[in-house]
């Protein structure tokens, strides 16, 4: 028994292997109620603990009707709260980092907007809504279309500590966001807003230039890296807009995405992207050239075919004259960490910071990669090789 009263199980000899340690050392509470989904907090606390979590679950009756109370406590390697007893559990809950209420019922919704607290969850919530961040991820039928249903959102979207995940609206239904979504919010939740209230531009992906109606040039970029650093940007409170070209990897759905498929059409609409934007970062693949004469149809394969490439402006030097204020990090992708000073200066000029990729070792769209980071005086302030989900996070304490 811990000094709190509430009871710790043994721990398990073998638990998931920690993916990234962002929560480590932090404890979060998931509120489980009366839902199909609630099979997935199964699973959503399996992947918070991979990120370092302590994970509490506290469920409703109606919740263990969906979801094993012995699944959970194995998941997690902790009891089940599912009634509060005279050891007032609820108050050492609500101190957790934070509360993730998931799936979040219209019912329970509705009394939390009210202040009932009622059931083992509401009163963690009631308990914690004021100190602790609260994610509620609602999961429903049809009634989130009830106007008070969203009503009783819009009240406690109001609160300072509560952020209400939009649902996935599926087959008519309102469903349970994605456990990984979930998880990314509860990051954001307890980290460090060193980007608070920030606009990002990302600038990403691969993007073509056509040589005829079905033909282009084009390189091997997976996007990875740039959803990264949404991702990165997201956690660290910022409002981010990433514009992409080809990607490998889908952006998270908290994150405002633009389609584009062509150098030419970003570097049209660049100007306007940039204004208003406090950082901008360019880990996009763009083209260095367009097509002088695209054919229309296609070019007889059987013959040889003269195509004449003209030099195409640069994106990041529009965006720098578009935006004076904000801090450009340039990105340049080489097969290698040979790095020539007078190619340094000339990159830096239009950025205050540039990331040499070297793909030579990992090549395009894998996971890991080695990068240098140049200040703006072209000194190097740091060097590093491992994933991109890791290296992000390193880009972005060093550049912001």
């Amino acid at each position: 028994m811990n000094p709190s009263g509430l009871r710790t199980l043994d721990p398990r000899p073998a638990g998931p292997k920690t993916l990234d340690p962002r929560l480590d050392g932090k404890h979060i509470c998931i509120c489980i109620t009366g839902s199909v989904a609630s099979v997935r907090a199964f699973d959503l606390a399996r992947l918070l603990i991979k990120f370092g979590a302590k994970v509490t679950c506290v469920a409703s009756s109606e919740a263990l009707r969906f979801v094993a109370k012995e699944s959970l406590e194995w998941a997690t390697g902790n009891p089940v709260i599912d009634k509060i007893t005279y050891k007032c559990e609820h108050l050492e809950l609500a101190k957790c980092d934070a509360v993730v209420i998931a799936p979040a019922s219209a019912n329970t919704i509705s009394k939390i907007a009210l202040g009932i607290a009622d059931t083992p969850v509401t009163l963690v919530a009631q308990s914690a809504l004021t100190q602790t961040p609260a994610i509620i991820a609602p999961a429903m039928h049809r009634l989130l279309m009830n106007p008070i249903i969203k009503e009783n959102l819009k009240k406690l979207e109001k609160l300072e500590k509560v952020t209400v995940i939009p649902s996935v609206k599926a087959d008519g239904k309102e469903k349970l966001a994605d456990v990984e979504e979930i998880a990314d919010y509860a990051i954001r939740a307890v980290a460090t807003k060193r980007l608070e209230g920030k606009r990002i531009l990302i600038v990403g992906g691969a993007f073509r230039e056509y040589i005829d109606d079905v033909r282009f040039i084009s390189n091997g970029s997976s996007g990875r890296f740039s959803v990264a650093l949404a991702k990165e940007c997201f956690y660290q409170g910022a409002d981010v807009t990433l514009v992409h070209g080809k990607t490998e990897v889908a952006a998270p759905k908290y994150v405002e995405t633009m389609g584009i498929e062509t150098t030419t059409e970003l570097i049209g609409k660049i100007e306007e992207f940039a204004k208003g934007k406090c950082i901008i970062l360019f880990p996009a693949a763009l083209n260095d050239f367009s097509i002088v004469k695209k054919k229309d149809g296609k070019f007889d394969s059987t013959k040889r075919q003269p195509i004449e490439l003209a030099p195409l402006p640069k994106a990041i030097k529009i965006a720098r004259e578009a935006n004076r204020t904000a801090k450009i990090i340039g990105f340049k992708a080489e097969v290698s960490s040979s790095v020539n000073a007078e190619k340094i200066k000339r990159l830096l000029e239009n950025c205050d910071s540039l990331v040499w990729n070297d793909i030579g070792k990992h090549g395009f769209g894998s996971d890991e990669t080695e990068i240098i980071i140049f200040a703006k005086s072209g000194k190097e302030i740091g060097k590093f090789a491992g994933m991109k989900d890791e290296l992000a996070e390193r880009i972005i304490d060093l550049v912001q």
